[in-house]
């Protein structure tokens, strides 16, 4: 049996270069503009009717109907208005936190500062380096979890 020839070019490499724990590593989606579960189902949900609205002919996949079906059962803020005030709220009391912290927090919905660290793991490390208050995450969760029950009303 003869020996496999060294491969002519380099193999591309994978993307295990990014990393959500404790350090972010997004690389070259460090700063990309990112959405929530509710997010994404309200934007998906207004591109659907806005080629249903233009007649535009549609094959729904297999894929659509599961990501629909997704978002429809785990994004908690279904309305408009009251996702741009979780997106208002994260902004205003998250100075420290990153896009993708953000999206996280508003799609995981924690109840408490403790449970947000160990959801995201990057946020234990920040308030460690006391780059991010506890109280100030923990303030932020509670009151996530007040527009949360508010919406489900």
């Amino acid at each position: 049996m003869a020996p496999h020839a060294a491969p002519s070019r380099e193999q591309p490499t994978a993307s295990t270069d990014l990393e959500a724990g404790r350090e972010l590593k997004l690389g070259e989606f460090a700063d990309v503009e990112t959405l929530s579960l509710s997010e994404a189902r309200i934007v998906l949900q207004r591109t659907l009717e806005m080629r249903q609205k233009r007649g535009e002919p549609f094959d729904e996949s297999d894929t659509m109907v599961k990501t629909r079906d997704y978002l429809e059962i785990f994004a908690v803020f279904k309305d408009l208005s009251v996702a741009e005030q979780v997106e208002q709220l994260i902004n205003s009391l998250g100075n420290d936190l990153v896009k993708f912290e953000k999206s996280q927090l508003k799609s995981l919905l924690p109840t408490c500062a403790d449970e947000a660290k160990a959801l995201i793991p990057s946020l234990e490390k920040k308030v460690e380096d006391g780059v991010l208050d506890e109280m100030q995450l923990d303030e932020i969760c509670k009151e996530v979890q007040r527009l949360k029950r508010q919406a489900e009303l």
